[in-house]
Parts: C-alpha cells; sequence; structure tokens
C-alpha cells in the first residue's frame, strides 16, 4: 500500500478521470519504490536484522572497538530489543539509537562483545516530510506522462532533464525528483 494516496496522486496530475486508477496505482507503488531505494523507508516499518559485533576482531584495537553497533535500514525511529548470540537481551532503555541507526550505550564505558546481534526495530519516518512525498508525485508526474508520450514533445518544462543516475537506482531520476531527495539519501548511495 502506497504511503501517498491515490486521491493526492491524481489531484496532482490533475486527472479528474478514474478510469485509469489501477494503472496509476501500479506506477504509483513503482515511484515509491524507487525512491525507498534512495532514502529508506518512506513510513515507520518494523524490521529485524542481524548486526555483526566482534566477528572476525580478534583484538578491539585493530578496526572495532565495541562501543557501537550499525543497523543496515535507516532511518531508524526507535529500537524495540536487541538479543546478542549467546541470547542475552539488552534493555533498550539502557542505549543510545540515533536516527542514522548507530546504537550506544549510555554510560558510554559498556561495550557490544557479543559475535552478532539481532535487532528489532522500526526503520523510516513518522511522518512523511513534503519534500519526499513531492518527489514521489513528480517521479510518478515523470513515469505517467513518459508513458504516454508528452516527454517526447519539443520544449518542455524547466526540470524535465534527468540527472545522472544516482547509485543503485535503476533508471536516472528526473533532476526535481534528485533534488527534492538529496537531503535524505541514504549513507552509502
Amino acid at each position: 500500500m502506497s504511503v501517498v494516496d491515490l486521491e493526492t496522486a491524481r489531484a496532482h496530475l490533475d486527472a479528474t478521470a478514474h478510469t485509469d486508477d489501477a494503472e496509476m496505482q501500479r506506477m504509483l507503488d513503482r515511484a515509491e519504490a524507487a525512491i525507498v531505494k534512495q532514502v529508506g523507508p518512506l513510513a515507520a516499518t518494523s524490521v529485524t536484522s542481524t548486526v555483526a559485533g566482534r566477528a572476525g576482531v580478534t583484538n578491539f584495537a585493530d578496526s572495532w572497538d565495541g562501543r557501537s553497533l550499525t543497523l543496515p535500514v535507516r532511518p531508524v525511529v526507535s529500537l524495540t530489543t536487541l538479543t546478542g548470540a549467546s541470547g542475552a537481551v539488552l534493555a533498550p532503555a539502557t542505549l543510545l539509537t540515533t536516527g542514522d541507526g548507530v546504537i550506544y550505550y549510555l554510560d558510554g564505558f559498556s561495550r557490544f562483545t557479543e559475535v552478532w546481534y539481532t535487532a528489532v526495530y522500526q526503520a523510516g519516518r513518522v511522518t512523511l516530510p513534503a519534500d519526499l512525498e513531492l518527489a514521489v508525485l513528480e517521479l510518478l508526474r515523470h513515469l505517467w506522462e513518459t508513458q504516454r508520450g508528452a516527454a517526447n514533445r519539443p520544449g518542455g518544462a524547466l526540470g524535465e532533464g534527468l540527472a545522472p543516475t544516482l547509485p543503485g537506482a535503476a533508471y536516472a531520476f528526473p533532476i526535481r525528483v534528485s533534488e527534492l531527495i538529496t537531503s535524505h539519501v541514504r549513507p552509502g548511495f
């Protein structure tokens, strides 16, 4: 199910007929999926991840001091549980979890000593920022118009060009979409 509702999409496209609703919903879902690949979940979603702890580190001074863990799906809303390989459950109240998905002990000196941890957490956004909603709608507009041949017309509005393909993107985003998501792109992209 889309985070952006079909009525909002129809209004953005100035589409009054309901005859293309199923097709428009499929394109809206595809637009959201493309944005999610770049910025992470648009809505709060429950995630379970296995996170490497001291695996492969023979000496804590080597490359990892054990002070933090990094969750793979970001942004992070909240940590529900963190369980070590031994089965020991760490109380979320004793941990600080940042929106960037980094977990620290609140006491400042405890270390994560297990080989791996299973983290259950909420990733995504509690409310969808206006710029990300507009990015989804603009990508939908791009998909909708290019399917109908509107992109082939001479001239065209400012911002209809394509931005260089973002790393991990299956295709180039329109420049206006790339600009809207820039501040939300996940680390590593």
